[in-house]
C-alpha cells in the first residue's frame, strides 16, 4: 500500500498490518464505525441517576444493612440532625432561650423531621404537692423571667440526661436534636432536609453573638454529594486546561493539545452513558471517573501523536508518518489498555458497590478511549495531515541516537550492579513495610479540615460531646419483658459498663426515664434514682409517663410495640472504623456475659463495617490483576522470563507506595484500596513501550546498547509526556474536598512517577545485563516466531 514509510527491520503480525491498512485506506469508514459505537452509548445518559445515600455503599443482601433495616422497622430512624448553638454570654438568657424556642418550633416544619427535642421542650419530670408533672423545661407561653431561667439553668446543668446532650457543662452551648422519618429500605433524599435547616439558620444567623453548626448522619450523607459536585465543577476544567498546556508545551502544536481532549471527552461521555444503561449511579467514587478516563485516554493518544509528529519532522508525509506511528504503538497501546482494563475490572465485583462501579466503568472507559485513539484519531491524522510533504530518503534520521541518550545508556551499564542491588534492597524493604499497612478509616475525616461538616463535628464534640454513635437493640425475649426489674437491672449494669469507656459521652434509654420517674414519685431523693422493685411498678410508671407526654411524643422510638425490646442510643467520640467495629464486638460479648440478647447497628456503624470489604477488595483485586496482567505479558512476549521481567518494574512502585502509607501514617481505606490495581494496569504502558521498541531494534541487528539508545531517543519523550499527563490527571485530585479521592490521586501520581523512573533506570539495567550470546539466540528464535 502507499505510504509504507521507512522499512522496519521487524515484521508485524498480519492483523496489525490489516488494521493499519484499514485505517489508512478507509479513514471515513473507520471513523464512522467508531463514532456509531459512541453514539449508541449516549442515550444511556437519559437513564443516569445519582445516589449519595448511605445505602449506595452496601449490597442489598449485606448482613449489617439488613440488621439496620430491622432496627428501623422496630424503633424508627436513627437519622438525627443536631442544630448546635453557642452563645459566649450563655444560653440561659432571654435572647438565647427565645431563639432556641423559636428554632425548636420551626424545625418541626423542615421536610422529613418527625420529632424535635431541645432544651426548651424537654419533657421535665417533677412533682408538686405529691402530684407528678411532665412539662417542657422552659414553659412555652409563660414569661421567661430571669429568676425562672436561673432556676431552670441549675436543673439543666445537673440533670443526668439534659447535661452534655442539650446543654454544655459551662452553659454556653446547646443542641436541638431533630429525628427524621425512617427510610425503611428506600433511598433517603436529604437535600430538602439540609436546605430546610440552612434556610432556618439564614433567618437567624445575624442575631446576637450566636454561632451555629449542623451535624449528624443526614448532614454527613448530603455532604458526600455536595463535595462530589463541587470537585467535579472545580477540578475537571482545571485538569483539562493543565493537560492542554502540558501537551502544547511539549509538542508546540495546537492540534496535539486539542485533539486528545476532544476525543477523550467523547470517551468520558460514552462511559457515563454506559453507566446509565447499567443502572450505575453517580456517587463519590464514580464522580471521579472523568478525571481518570481523561488521563488514561490522553496517554493513549499522546503515543500515537508523538510518533506521528516525529515521522513528519523527519520528512515523512501524513500516511507514512501514521504507518510509522501505528507500527510502533498499536501493540503496546493495546496491551496497556488491556492491562489497565484488567486493573479496573479486577475490583468490579467488589462488595462495596461504588468501588465495583468504578471498576466496571473504568474498564469500559479504558477500552473506549483506545478505540477512539485508533478509530478516530488515526483517520483524522490522515485526512488533516499535510499531503505534499515529500518522502524522505534519509531513513537514518528516524534511527539516530541522541548523544545524551547514548551517555545515559552507558551510565546505566556502568552502574548496573549498583542499580540492581538498590532496586532489590528497596523492593524488599517496601514489600516488608507494605505488610504492615493498617486498615482503618474515619467517615468524618473523608472531608478536609475546613469542611463545615467536619468543623461542626469538632465543635460539637469539644463543647457537648459526641453527636453520633451506634444504636443497640436489647431483646428481653418475652412480651412486656422490658418491664421486668431483673431485666432492667442487667440493662443498667450493661449501660454502666459502656459508660466506663472514656469515648462514650452519653447513653439514652427508657431505663433513665424509669429511674427518674421512680425518684420523683418517691419524693425526689437521689437514693431513689433507681429501678423499681416490681414489674407492676415499672408498668404503672411507664403508663403514667406515656399519658402525660405531649401530642406527638411517645415511647415508640424507645420501646417496641410488644414491649419485648428496648433501644439504647450511644453517643461517642470514637471515629476510627477499626476501633468502632472492635468495640461493637466487645459490646456483644459483654451483653452475652450478662445474659442479654443485643443487636448493635446504626448508620454510623454501617460506614465503619466497610473495612472488611475494603481488605477483600484490596487482596482480591491485586491478586487478580497481578496474575492476569503477568499472564498477558507472558503471552504477548511469548516468554515466561520476559513476562516476569516486565512485571518487576511495575510491582516495585506498588511496594514503595505501600511503604509510603506506613511511613506517613496513612491507612488502607476506600481511597487507597484500589490504587494498586489501577496503577499496576496503567504503569504497564511504559514497560511495554520500552520492551517493544527495544526488541524491535535488537531484532533488526542493532546491539543492546544501540537499541536502548534508540528507545531513550525516540520512545522516552512520549513516555515522559504521558506520565506527566497521568500525574496531572490523578494528581489534581490532591486538591479535592473528598479525602479518599485526595489519597487516591496523590498515591497514583506518586506511583506513576516512580514507575517511569523504574522503567528508565531499572528496566534497562535488567535488559542490558543479559549475555550477548544468549540474547542473540533468544532474539533469533523470537524473530522466527514473529515471522510465522
Amino acid at each position: 500500500m502507499q505510504g509504507d514509510g521507512p522499512k522496519m527491520a521487524f515484521k508485524e503480525h498480519r492483523y496489525i498490518e490489516s488494521l493499519i491498512a484499514t485505517l489508512i485506506c478507509h479513514p471515513l469508514r473507520s471513523m464512522g464505525a467508531t463514532l456509531l459505537i459512541i453514539a449508541l452509548s449516549l442515550p444511556g445518559l437519559f437513564y443516569l441517576k445519582d445516589n449519595f445515600s448511605y445505602r449506595v455503599w452496601f449490597e442489598e443482601d449485606n448482613l449489617e444493612l439488613r440488621k439496620f433495616d430491622d432496627f428501623e422497622k422496630t424503633f424508627g430512624s436513627d437519622g438525627k440532625v443536631f442544630l448546635v448553638i453557642k452563645s459566649p454570654s450563655g444560653i440561659f438568657d432571654r435572647e438565647s432561650i427565645s431563639l432556641v424556642s423559636e428554632l425548636t418550633e420551626k424545625a418541626k416544619l423542615v421536610p422529613q423531621v418527625m420529632r424535635v427535642e431541645s432544651l426548651t421542650n424537654y419533657n421535665w419530670i417533677h412533682s408538686k404537692a405529691q402530684d407528678v408533672f411532665i412539662e417542657p423545661l422552659i414553659p412555652k407561653n409563660a414569661e421567661t423571667s430571669e429568676s425562672l431561667l436561673k432556676e431552670r439553668k441549675v436543673i439543666a446543668l445537673h440533670h443526668p440526661i439534659i447535661q452534655d446532650l442539650f446543654i454544655s457543662k459551662d452553659g454556653t452551648t446547646t443542641a436541638i436534636m431533630n429525628t427524621l422519618k425512617p427510610s425503611l429500605k428506600s433511598t433517603p433524599d436529604y437535600e430538602p432536609v439540609v436546605e430546610g435547616f440552612q434556610k432556618l439558620l439564614d433567618e437567624v444567623k445575624s442575631r446576637g453573638d450566636h454561632q451555629f453548626h449542623l451535624v449528624g448522619n443526614p448532614i454527613l450523607t448530603h455532604q458526600f454529594k455536595a463535595v462530589a459536585i463541587l470537585d467535579m465543577k472545580r477540578l475537571l476544567p482545571f485538569l483539562v486546561l493543565l493537560v492542554c498546556l502540558t501537551l502544547f508545551v511539549f509538542t508546540k502544536r495546537l492540534s496535539a493539545a486539542l485533539l486528545p481532549i476532544c476525543l477523550v471527552f467523547l470517551g468520558v461521555t460514552s462511559s457515563i452513558g454506559f453507566a446509565g444503561y447499567l443502572g450505575i449511579p453517580i456517587n463519590n467514587l464514580t464522580a471521579v471517573l472523568p478525571q481518570i478516563i481523561l488521563a488514561i485516554g490522553v496517554a493513549n493518544t499522546v503515543h500515537i501523536l508523538i510518533s506521528f509528529f516525529h515521522g513528519q519532522k523527519n520528512g515523512l508525509n501524513a500516511k507514512d508518518s501514521l504507518v510509522y506511528s501505528l507500527r510502533h504503538n498499536i501493540r503496546p497501546t493495546f496491551l496497556t489498555s488491556i492491562s489497565t482494563a484488567i486493573g479496573f475490572f479486577s475490583f468490579s465485583q467488589a462488595h462495596v458497590p461504588p468501588i465495583g462501579a468504578l471498576g466496571t466503568l473504568g474498564g469500559i472507559g479504558t477500552g473506549l478511549t483506545w478505540l477512539l485513539a485508533l478509530g478516530v484519531l488515526a483517520p483524522l491524522l490522515v485526512l488533516l495531515g499535510k499531503k505534499d510533504t515529500p518522502l524522505s530518503t534519509e531513513e537514518n534520521r528516524l534511527h539516530a541516537i541522541h548523544p545524551l541518550a547514548k551517555e545515559s545508556v552507558q551510565l546505566i551499564q556502568r552502574y548496573r550492579k549498583t542499580i540492581l542491588w538498590t532496586f532489590a534492597v528497596t523492593a524488599a524493604f517496601g514489600a516488608y513495610l507494605s505488610t504492615r499497612i493498617q486498615v482503618n478509616s474515619d467517615p468524618y475525616k473523608y472531608f478536609v479540615a475546613s469542611n463545615p461538616v467536619r468543623e461542626g463535628l469538632d465543635f460539637s464534640e469539644t463543647h457537648l460531646g459526641g453527636t453520633w454513635g451506634p444504636e443497640i437493640q436489647i431483646d428481653s425475649g418475652v412480651p412486656n419483658g422490658i418491664e421486668d426489674p431483673k431485666f432492667l437491672s442487667k440493662v443498667e449494669t450493661f449501660k454502666e459498663w459502656i459508660r466506663s469507656h472514656r469515648f462514650i459521652t452519653k447513653t439514652i434509654s427508657i431505663v433513665d426515664i424509669i429511674k427518674e420517674l421512680n425518684m420523683v414519685l418517691s419524693g425526689g431523693e437521689k437514693k431513689d434514682y433507681r429501678i423499681p422493685n416490681s414489674q407492676e411498678e415499672v408498668s404503672q410508671q411507664l403508663l403514667l409517663y406515656s399519658m402525660n407526654l405531649p401530642f406527638g411524643y411517645d415511647l415508640k422510638s424507645q420501646v417496641s410495640t410488644r414491649k419485648d425490646k428496648l433501644r439504647m442510643s450511644l453517643f461517642w467520640t470514637l471515629h476510627e472504623s477499626r476501633r468502632s467495629v472492635e468495640f461493637a464486638k466487645e459490646i456483644e460479648e459483654k451483653a452475652k456475659e450478662l445474659g442479654l440478647s443485643v443487636l448493635v447497628t446504626g448508620k454510623n456503624l454501617l460506614y465503619q463495617t466497610m473495612n472488611d470489604h475494603v481488605v477483600e477488595v484490596f487482596v482480591r483485586s491485586i491478586t487478580i490483576a497481578i496474575l492476569l496482567i503477568g499472564a498477558l505479558l507472558m503471552i504477548v512476549f511469548r516468554s515466561f522470563k520476559l513476562g516476569f521481567l516486565a512485571m518487576l518494574p511495575n510491582v516495585y512502585p506498588l511496594f514503595l507506595g505501600g511503604a509510603a502509607l506506613v511511613l506517613f501514617g496513612f491507612y488502607l481505606d476506600i481511597g487507597t484500596a484500589v490504587v494498586a490495581s489501577v496503577c499496576l494496569g496503567i504503569s504497564v504502558d511504559d514497560t511495554t513501550h520500552v520492551i517493544n521498541h527495544y526488541f524491535h531494534e535488537v531484532e533488526s541487528g542493532r546491539s543492546r546498547e544501540e537499541a536502548m539508545g534508540l528507545v531513550f531517543t525516540h520512545t522516552l519523550p512520549a513516555l515522559c509526556i504521558t506520565t506527566c499527563v497521568l500525574v496531572l490527571g490523578f494528581g489534581v485530585l490532591g486538591f479535592a474536598h473528598f479525602v479518599p479521592n485526595i489519597h487516591f490521586g496523590v498515591m497514583v501520581a506518586g506511583i506513576f512517577s516512580v514507575a517511569l523512573a523504574t522503567d528508565v533506570v531499572v528496566l534497562p539495567a535488567l535488559l542490558l545485563g543479559k549475555s550477548a550470546k544468549k540474547e542473540k539466540k533468544r532474539m533469533g528464535e523470537q524473530s522466527e516466531r514473529l515471522v510465522s
